[in-house]
């Protein structure tokens, strides 16, 4: 895209945020796979940001790999809170090659690259929101287990980490789970 084409998209998500701002709406939650997928684009949002843009929570997802050093100070000017997709944090010792794969999505999902996320997250005191799947092709009572010990640990350890979403996988058709 030309720097034109994005200054007018942006420009427009803007104006649709203004939008819902004037009316009273206040917390926004960023319900797209993720929101830095274009680092480009991401940055060229935060920084057309208005200055009246102070929301109550600014949430939106983001994938693992995307959360890097350069990106953190755009989510800290977002005041964003980031949900991650941990999915299965035990699969990594007894998944081979230590990759999961997100039959959801059918995205080889890895678990170190999700710690890293983690990290890097909490170093850079930005909230964060960790969701994780139980039931996974392959897991047992001790991944179960193993997945509970580690999540208690992150959180332990992870100050940042506001909320957890823990979900049963869920087998639909067309899935390689199913």
């Amino acid at each position: 895209q030309t720097t034109e084409e994005i200054e007018a998209r942006v420009g427009k998500v803007w104006k649709e945020i203004e939008y819902a701002w004037n009316v009273g709406l206040t917390n926004y939650f960023n319900s797209a796979d993720s929101a830095i997928r274009s680092p480009k684009l991401f940055k060229a949002f935060v920084d057309a940001m208005p200055e009246w843009f102070n929301p109550k929570f600014h949430h939106l997802f983001a994938n693992a790999h995307e959360l890097t050093p350069e990106v953190m100070p755009l989510l800290k000017k977002l005041h964003a809170t980031v949900y991650l997709g941990v999915e299965n944090a035990a699969i990594e010792n007894h998944g081979k090659g230590k990759i999961h794969f997100n039959v959801m999505n059918k995205e080889r999902a890895d678990m170190m690259s999700s710690r890293r996320a983690v990290e890097i997250l909490h170093e850079y005191e930005i909230p964060m929101r960790l969701s994780f799947v139980f039931g996974d092709p392959g897991e047992t009572r001790e991944t179960l287990a193993e997945n509970l010990e580690i999540i208690v640990g992150m959180v332990e350890k992870h100050p940042t980490i506001t909320d957890l979403e823990l979900n049963p996988i869920e087998v639909l058709p067309g899935t390689q789970a199913f």
